[in-house]
Parts: structure tokens; sequence; C-alpha cells
């Protein structure tokens, strides 16, 4: 058997003698408004960064010490799974030089981050810098929710 749509008993809604329920649009929206940084800049403040953003799926990252990266609205995040099951998520920068700690891998399984440059190193649990805990990364809140790894980056 072939299925075949139909509207049933619905009138029709487009073709000859059917009156347009709503007037065409006859103005289009500017390009500037999307090409607009400052008008990019709000929305990501006022709207992308005041939401909770899916950064990966949970299964990505399945044993203690999985990591991926998340980069959106200009920022660069490790997310790693703890061993508690949890997630923490820092920067993907040395606080040294700025150099990324992951250079250009976007996922993985590691102890530690190794900042290129000098040989810094990043416990992943904690973000704390392995010989002198007062250096640390910015930690971010992310969470788990239904297998996804759910993030708010303010």
């Amino acid at each position: 058997m072939v299925f075949r749509p139909s509207r049933g008993d619905a009138p029709a809604r487009i073709g000859p003698g059917v009156t347009p329920q709503h007037p065409p649009v006859t103005q289009s929206i500017s390009a500037d408004v999307y090409r607009d940084p400052m008008r990019y800049e709000l929305e990501v403040e006022h709207v992308l960064r005041a939401s909770w953003l899916i950064a990966g799926r949970s299964s990505e990252m399945a044993n203690d010490g999985d990591w991926i990266t998340y980069e959106g609205h200009g920022d660069t995040v490790i997310v790693n799974r703890l061993p508690d099951g949890g997630v923490a998520a820092f920067h993907n920068v040395c606080q040294h030089r700025g150099a990324r700690l992951t250079r250009g891998m976007t996922s993985g399984c590691d102890r530690r981050f190794t900042c290129p440059w000098h040989g810094w190193q990043f416990n992943v649990s904690t973000g704390h810098h392995c010989l002198n805990s007062r250096l640390c990364q910015t930690r971010y809140e992310f969470r788990i929710e239904d297998g996804k790894i759910v993030a708010e980056i303010t």
C-alpha cells in the first residue's frame, strides 16, 4: 500500500481562487543586522550567555580523565570527567602565555594539561597548577543532564 497524503476536509490554502490570509512580505531584513558586531556582542551577552548551552554528550567522556573541548562565543573550554563521575571545565589557555593547552586536539584522556611554552602543568580535576596551587584556571559551571553536558558560560 502506498501512502497518499491528502488534506482531508480542510480547505485549500494555496492555489487559484484562494485569498491569502496574510499579506505578502514586501520588505526583508537588511543583511547588516546579521553582520553588525555590536549587535552580535549584545546577543552573546543578553541571550546566549544567559542560557544554558549543550557542550557535548556525556558518552563522549565515559571514563575518568576523558575530556573534550567546547568552543562557543569567543571562549574555548576544556570539559573533563572527574573521578566521582561529575564534570569540571576550565579555560583552554595557560595563564602564563595564553597558549592553548590542548594544542588543536578536541578530545582525549589525560591527568594533566601541559603548556607548550614552559611546561606548566594543570591538574584536570581541579584546574590548579601542579606546583603552585595559587595559580588556577577559571572554572565554569557545567553539569550532566539527560546524557548531555550542559554549560553556562557567564
